[in-house]
């Protein structure tokens, strides 16, 4: 890990929560989903994509809030850009990656932010609607 972290200076950190998402899609569809995004930015413009973390499921907002990310280990040593990437685009999942990623930069040089799933859609002439959070 540590060849990769001087190599690569960009962490990617893909997140989602556990919920059901109809019968053609597998549980953890949100963590999936912002794993591919990850994947789809490193390959196009480098960095490390780190394992996704399940938090939240639905119904119970244990792991939604920054609170939930108490044991949130991902350090910013050597990584110089973390980005947090959510599948599930609730706004409280959405701040404790940015509370988790900000304590991560604490003290160090690196930066960091999230972004939400809804803010990578493009659906295109072929997708007439918008955005649908695993439905399509």
């Amino acid at each position: 890990m540590k060849s990769l972290q001087k190599q690569c200076l960009v962490a990617y950190i893909p997140v989602g929560s556990l919920e059901w998402h109809g019968v053609q899609n597998p549980l953890g569809t949100d963590g999936l989903k912002a794993y591919a995004i990850c994947c789809e930015a490193a390959l196009r413009y480098g960095g490390v994509v780190l394992p996704a973390l399940f938090l939240g499921i639905l119904g119970d907002n244990h792991g939604w809030e920054p609170e939930g990310w108490s044991g949130f280990t991902v350090t910013a040593n050597d990584w110089k850009i973390l980005v947090g990437v959510t599948g599930h685009d609730v706004n409280p999942q959405c701040n404790a990656i940015h509370e988790g990623i900000q304590r991560a930069c604490k003290e160090t040089e690196a930066k960091g932010f999230e972004i939400k799933e809804e803010e990578n859609w493009q659906g295109g002439i072929s997708m007439r609607y918008s955005m649908d959070h695993a439905g399509a």
